[in-house]
């Protein structure tokens, strides 16, 4: 097993590893399914991968997902696919690689891409990541999963060498990159206007129809960001609300566990990305029917928090969904005017409620992060009750 490198390694080489440089490499060892779920930290390598039409790119809800299928396209084909995902994901991925891909098992190649959030030889990280990137490295070599950390140096050896070992063990191998690796485009620094009708735009709404004294409970990336700053520009406390900095796709169950043991309205402000990573999560919540949750879903068709990936929700009826698993109220809104309309019929019911809010991507690139830490903000919150 190679864990050489992840020991303690230069924390974010001044030389960057070149995209194209990799992708060469993938296509000479004839790996050309990729599939996965975004990271900021693969962003470059995302969006060259799509501009490349040597590969294919399956874009998953979760990583679990990606995982299978993988498995499904080397059933079929006998060649590995590329997973990529960000190693809060690769903590989803232990049960199918252990259950499914072992060489004990199935005995199913497949070459993990893996995002280093939280890396200790890094940068400090937003907290979320910091357990897991403690622990990944001890995590594979428990699981059996060979890695390498790539490096600019040596990204033609390290594909080879994972790729000779799926071809001659039939598991995984995983090659781990450290964020700030991957060399990037320079941006255009103009400033764009940002849409009329955007999420900030849609929770301003949102906060100026609901009750006072609602509990709000907000999905992981710029959702619980912009919430946390309109409070900041309003002068008002945070401590009616959760923003779920990590975790991604667990808020609508969390406000489903807050909402039965109150009889306070609970507004769940969930993603198209985080919604479809636990869509299970609506069936469960319409089984339970909470007539005190709201489930607001704002929809901008894209992961933007990882760099604007696009999601699949395009091709998603999430109100159709909402109502399939017993939600009595849904419905879906692409407008201020008609959301505004929606918030005013929804804020007079006292049954469970599902209102999907289709907005244009784009935020402010100077949004900053909560201030409180993750328990401080619970600490807060849990003052409420």
């Amino acid at each position: 097993m190679n864990c050489s490198s992840a020991s303690s390694p230069p924390s974010v080489p001044s030389q960057k590893i070149e995209p194209q440089a990799l992708l060469n490499a993938l296509a000479n060892e004839k790996i050309s399914r990729c599939l996965g779920v975004p990271d900021s930290t693969l962003e470059a390598f995302i969006r060259a991968l799509d501009l490349d039409d040597r590969f294919e790119n399956l874009r998953s809800t979760n990583e679990c997902e990606a995982i299978a299928v993988a498995m499904g396209q080397y059933l079929a084909t006998r060649q590995p696919s590329l997973v990529y995902l960000q190693n809060s994901g690769f903590g989803k991925t232990i049960h199918p690689i252990t259950s499914l891909l072992s060489s004990e098992i199935f005995r199913i190649p497949a070459l993990l891409l893996i995002g280093w959030r939280g890396d200790p030889d890094n940068k400090p990280d937003e907290p979320q990541h910091k357990t897991m990137g403690k622990i990944m490295p001890s995590l594979l070599e428990a699981i059996g999963v060979p890695f390498t950390v790539l490096e600019p140096s040596s990204v033609d050896s390290a594909v080879h060498q994972a790729c000779f070992h799926l071809r001659e063990k039939k598991s995984p191998y995983a090659l781990i990159v450290r964020p700030g690796s991957f060399a990037k485009k320079k941006e255009n620094d103009e400033m764009i206007a940002l849409p009329a009708f955007t999420r900030k735009r849609a929770l301003q709404a949102i906060l100026e129809a609901l009750p006072n004294d609602t509990l709000f409970v907000s999905t992981t990336g710029k959702a619980s960001r912009e919430l946390y700053f309109l409070r900041e520009e309003a002068g008002t406390n945070h401590s009616r609300d959760l923003y779920v900095v990590g975790g991604m796709g667990c808020a609508s169950a969390i406000g489903l566990g807050i909402a039965r043991e109150t009889t306070r309205t609970v507004c769940v402000v969930d993603g198209d990305g985080a919604a479809l990573m636990q869509l299970g999560t609506l069936a469960t919540i319409g089984h339970q029917k909470p007539d005190n949750l709201i489930h607001l879903l704002i929809d901008n068709e894209c992961y933007e928090s990882t760099g604007g990936q696009p999601s699949i929700s395009p091709t998603v009826d999430f109100p159709g969904v909402a109502r399939a698993c017993g939600y009595p109220w849904t419905r879906r809104v692409d407008s201020l005017a008609s959301l505004q309309e929606a918030l005013k019929e929804a804020s007079r019911m006292h049954q469970l409620r599902f209102l999907a809010v289709k907005v244009e991507p784009g935020s402010d690139p100077e949004l900053g992060r909560p201030l409180e830490t993750p328990r401080e903000n619970a600490e807060n919150f849990m003052g409420k009750f």
